[in-house]
C-alpha cells in the first residue's frame, strides 16, 4: 500500500476513488501527493496527483469521465466529440 500525502483536498469523487485506487495498488515504495499548485512562468499549474516511486515521477491528471481521450494541441477528443482546451504540458 502507498502512502498518501493530502496537500489539498480532492475535488471530486473521480479524484477521491483514483487516490484510493493507486494508494491500494501502489507499493509501499510508492509516494502519492496530491491536489497541489505548483507556479510555472505567470501562471498557476492545479496538479491533481503525483506519484513518485524509486525511480521516477507521475504526474496524473484526473478525469471524471470513462473511454479513450485524445489530445491534439488545444483540443481534446472524448467519445469522439471536438472540445476546446487541450491540456497543457507540465
Amino acid at each position: 500500500m502507498a502512502k498518501v500525502i493530502a496537500i489539498g483536498q480532492p475535488r471530486n469523487d473521480a479524484e477521491r476513488q483514483a487516490i484510493a485506487y493507486l494508494r491500494d495498488r501502489l507499493p509501499p515504495t510508492c509516494t502519492i501527493l496530491h491536489n497541489f499548485e505548483l507556479p510555472h512562468d505567470k501562471d498557476i499549474l492545479e496538479i491533481d496527483l503525483a506519484v513518485l516511486t524509486p525511480y521516477c515521477v507521475y504526474i496524473v491528471d484526473v478525469k471524471g469521465i470513462y473511454g479513450h481521450i485524445d489530445i491534439y494541441g488545444n483540443y481534446r477528443y472524448l467519445r469522439q466529440q471536438m472540445v476546446p482546451g487541450g491540456a497543457r504540458a507540465v
